[in-house]
């Protein structure tokens, strides 16, 4: 067993965080863009699981993208291969509402999505060319979740209205797709609740 795992179990229990399976994007020092898996996290710190290739170095500033949690910041502390630990930068308003947001997070790890209602008429556009009826029902800064019956495989690449996507997860009613690497616009925006113009409208 690697180091990176037996410091696990030590460091969620004297860290006291609340493991979680979260999907996150991150800008390093040299603002390169990467994807990564939240594997635990509180108010105040974030156990990050990268890979070997792309693991922060210690006291690495770190700009995190985290669907259900929001935007982060902090310092990477590495503690093993393809691990590390993020020591977020939060004031006591922000500890608070991000301790409200771990504690809603249901048991698929999911929280309310952040459009009102469901962006439908869509149409979701395969590598195949064929062209299939969806729902989006959730949209934030990593990306999309939809529903469709279109049988979607793992990092297929998919168009939905102008946003263009990979599969990264999928359940029996859909699937979550992540924006295209490098289009900080679409993951990073500060003008986030623009991103809804860009689909079909409710009518």
């Amino acid at each position: 067993m690697s180091e990176s795992m037996n410091l696990r179990p030590y460091i969620i229990t004297e860290k006291r965080l609340k493991e979680v399976s979260l999907h996150c994007r991150f800008l390093n020092n040299s603002n390169e863009e990467h994807t990564c898996d939240i594997i635990a996290a509180s108010s105040e710190f974030i156990l990050l699981e990268v890979g070997v290739k792309v693991t922060p170095n210690d006291g690495e500033k770190l700009m995190l993208y985290v669907d259900q949690l929001g935007r982060l910041e902090g310092n990477s502390n590495q503690i093993g291969e393809g691990v590390c630990l993020v020591q977020l930068k939060v004031s006591p308003r922000q500890q608070k509402r991000l301790s409200e947001k771990l504690e809603n997070l249901n048991e698929n790890d999911e929280i309310d999505s952040e459009i009102e209602k469901p962006i439908i008429n869509n149409k979701l556009k395969r590598q195949d060319g064929s062209s299939h009826n969806c729902v989006v029902t959730g949209v934030s800064l990593w990306g999309m979740y939809v529903e469709t019956s279109s049988q979607l495989y793992l990092d297929e690449k998919v168009t939905i209205g102008k946003m263009v996507g990979f599969v990264k997860r999928k359940d029996n009613k859909g699937a979550r797709i992540a924006f295209r690497a490098g289009e900080h616009q679409n993951a990073m925006s500060r003008h986030f609740p623009r991103v809804s113009s860009l689909f079909t409208r409710n009518i």
